[in-house]
């Protein structure tokens, strides 16, 4: 195995009139227990001739090592060092789990390359959408070469409008696209989706239906993960570490709904770019959809054959500084730009080479869907929704007021709200935040006060005569508004005086 190291062996052997074989490690035919598991593919050994059996290949494998061939093999695909592009380097045998033997015969070339192109040229020109995700199928295999980091793009919107068309026709570059073959859902463990991340480890990884997911909170986990481009560590029986999954591409998944929340960590938001499909992909979907099913993995070897020509890469990565330059000029964050320049540079490339076109995607085109500095940072988002808290629950910062409990007050010019330091952990808790790095980013932002000594991060100040502990809040001048800040208690609580 060309990653590894480990070697594994072929057997052959008769099975009535047929012959069969089957590829094993070869420290199962090393051992007089473990060979008896060879009885699973049908070879007669038993713990009574297991020793014999083990003897008998040793032999023959040491009397013919020179008449027996080897071979490189791999157990995943995409770039592989010097050896090239896997599967695209001859007389490589593929010596993977037999769950992934049908993920890895599926990236093959199948039907016409004319049929595809046209399909695909007609989806470029009507939607950008489609554009966009057609891009980042490309830009999967450049994230390695160009030492990027791994990225998610993810289509988003109501039934009907053609998302999984889009993935077919992304997955359809390198692979079939038929689901189950190439493409995968959502409903998978978390250790799953790690495995099958690296196993594509250059081509992207095509998720579809995000709704099916069933723990909100527990996937954001895993997004983050997909987003850092390397397994969890584990250990085996031996007491060792088992080799540790990698992987450098862009992962593409759709469905009905956001793939990040409020929740979202700043660093999995960060290298997510979200396209909302506000209107269907494609004039005839079912048409898109038929094509690409027989027709597909023709353009994903084109491009791969490019770059390893000549000083192709090098170009490559000239258009991706350019781009990213551009993209850096605006406000969006770092990798952002890192991962949208990624999917121009693609554009660029597959249009001139792939579909013989000169109108290439621009950075006006892509921007609208790039995420702030502000929209990235989870501690403004924890900003924003605690001022939005505070404004819904106002009531409760009436001094001497008819309600049971007080959490704080507001300032006379309303414009500071100070917050009982123990509610507002509680508060913090309840919407998922850090509270105390989220006060931290108040104080060094000037969105907090703190006393005047320097030694906390919290005010006391008097609440119904009583000296506590409070966290001095600046809101947002739209939630301080008065018209806004303010509404009729009466009219919410009218059994109350």
């Amino acid at each position: 195995n060309v990653d590894t190291g480990i070697e594994k062996i072929k057997l052959a052997y008769r099975k009535g009139k047929n012959w069969r074989s089957a590829i094993i490690d070869k420290k199962m035919i090393a051992s007089n227990n473990k060979i008896i598991e060879l009885a699973d593919l049908g070879i007669a050994v038993t713990s009574e001739n297991s020793k014999y059996l083990v003897q008998y290949l040793h032999d023959i494998e040491n009397e013919n090592y020179d008449l027996i061939p080897e071979k490189n093999s791999v157990g995943r695909l995409g770039w592989i060092g010097e050896e090239g592009f896997s599967p695209y380097v001859e007389n490589l045998e593929f010596d993977g789990t037999a769950n992934f033997k049908t993920f890895f015969q599926s990236v093959q070339e199948h039907g016409s390359y004319d049929k595809w192109l046209a399909t695909a040229r007609e989806a470029r020109q009507g939607s950008i959408f489609a554009r966009i995700v057609l891009s980042a199928s490309f830009a999967s295999v450049l994230v390695g070469p160009l030492g990027l980091n791994p990225f998610i793009v993810h289509m988003w919107g109501g039934t009907e409008t053609g998302k999984t068309v889009g993935l077919m026709l992304a997955a359809s570059v390198w692979a079939n696209p038929r689901p189950g073959a190439y493409i995968h859902t959502f409903n998978a463990t978390a250790v799953s989706l790690e495995m099958s991340a690296g196993f594509v480890n250059s081509l992207p990884l095509m998720l579809d239906e995000l709704q099916i997911v069933s723990d909100r909170k527990k996937f954001d986990e895993d997004i983050y993960k997909l987003c850092e481009g390397v397994g969890k560590s584990r250990s085996n029986k031996s007491l060792g570490i088992n080799r540790l999954q990698t992987w450098m591409n862009c992962t593409i998944t759709n469905g009905e709904m956001p793939i990040t929340s409020i929740s979202s960590g700043g660093g999995a938001v960060n290298r997510i770019i979200e396209i909302e499909c506000a209107e269907k992909l494609f004039r005839e979907p079912k048409h898109v959809a038929d094509t690409v099913k027989a027709n597909y993995g023709y353009a994903g070897k084109m491009f791969v054959g490019w770059l390893q020509q000549d000083e192709n890469l090098e170009q490559a990565r000239a258009l991706y500084d350019s781009y990213y330059n551009m993209l850096s000029e605006n406000d969006t964050t770092e990798k952002q730009a890192m991962s949208a320049a990624a999917i121009l540079t693609a554009d660029n490339l597959v249009t001139t080479h792939i579909f013989g076109e000169t109108q290439c995607l621009t950075v006006e085109e892509i921007a609208p869907f790039l995420q702030t500095k502000a929209a990235v940072s989870a501690h403004e988002r924890s900003y924003e929704q605690l001022c939005e808290y505070i404004v819904q629950n106002s009531y409760c910062f009436r001094e001497n007021s008819s309600r049971d409990v007080t959490w704080g007050k507001f300032s006379e010019d309303e414009m500071t709200v100070y917050i009982v330091k123990r509610e507002y952990d509680r508060i913090c808790n309840d919407e998922g935040f850090n509270g105390r790095a989220l006060l931290s980013w108040l104080v060094r932002n000037g969105k907090a006060e703190r006393e005047k000594s320097g030694k906390r991060l919290t005010k006391k100040m008097r609440i119904n005569g009583k000296p506590v502990e409070t966290v001095a809040l600046r809101l947002q001048e739209g939630f301080a508004d008065d018209e806004e800040a303010e509404f009729d208690e009466q009219e919410i609580f009218p059994n109350t005086v």
